[in-house]
């Protein structure tokens, strides 16, 4: 009965967490005008404000606790995530809207029952951690995509869009890593922050249509994450490598060729 209870309280913190910061974002025309009427400095603090009390009301429903340094990169994927689909719903009115904002509402639940499964292998031992990270990798790869795409039906200003977005896939990789493992989080990270500037200059040197700068890019940078997290599990196999290799031949040679 006591399990039963633990998981009924788990349950209620994580859609009580969903619910508030959807009905928040609910309120984000009204946010983001005040954002617009507000001097450079306030606004920032008004932002940050408001994906900080996201991320903090998220903390408490994966039973965070006091583990801060474990709080900053679990807290970085779902305050990303937050802030990709707050613009993405503003990019959309009426109808399109209302389809948005439930797809990224149902997106942060199961991002947050990735989360506190990660927790909840890593506490218990109980061999359900693959199964969150793979959830967890997929949102990721998803949502940068889909982003990208709909920056793209509202405009596109490659250069600063880019910058942007490279240090926002970045900050993803940095929180994923730690979440596999924080052993090798400095060197890997830095592996990953190099690789990922590389691919953004050749995607900055080489320009090709705007979908599929998104789609190469984003998908190089998630076969590099992918590669990465095998290698620290240690099951990196001659023929899952090579599996990655061909992805990102494939996708190189689209990019080339389209």
């Amino acid at each position: 009965m006591d399990i039963l209870n633990l998981k009924r309280n788990k349950r209620r913190k994580l859609l009580i967490t969903v619910g508030f910061s959807y009905v928040t974002l609910l309120m984000v025309p009204s946010f983001h005008s005040l954002i617009a009427e507000s001097p450079a400095g306030i606004a920032y603090a008004l932002s940050v404000l408001f994906y900080l009390g996201i991320g903090i009301i998220a903390w408490w429903s994966i039973d965070g606790g006091k583990r801060y340094v474990q709080s900053l990169f679990a807290i970085l994927p779902l305050l990303i995530y937050s802030l990709l689909t707050h613009s993405m719903i503003l990019m959309f009115t009426g109808g399109e809207q209302v389809v948005v904002f439930t797809i990224s509402a149902f997106g942060f639940y199961i991002l947050l029952l990735s989360i506190n499964i990660l927790f909840i292998s890593h506490e218990k031992r109980i061999p359900l951690q693959k199964a969150a990270l793979s959830t967890l990798y997929f949102i990721g790869m998803v949502l940068f995509i889909a982003f990208g795409l709909v920056m793209i039906l509202k405009g596109w200003g490659i250069m600063a869009f880019l910058l942007r977005y490279w240090l926002l896939i970045l900050l993803f990789c940095v929180s994923f890593i730690h979440l596999v493992s924080d052993k090798d989080l400095i060197v890997e990270s830095f592996i990953v922050g190099i690789i990922s500037i590389e691919l953004l200059g050749l995607v900055l040197l080489w320009p090709a249509q705007p979908a599929l700068v998104v789609v190469a890019y984003v998908g190089w940078v998630f076969i590099l994450l992918g590669v990465i997290q095998h290698h620290i599990e240690k099951v990196l196999s001659p023929a899952r490598y090579t599996e990655f290799i061909l992805l990102a031949v494939i996708l190189l040679l689209a990019y080339a060729l389209v």
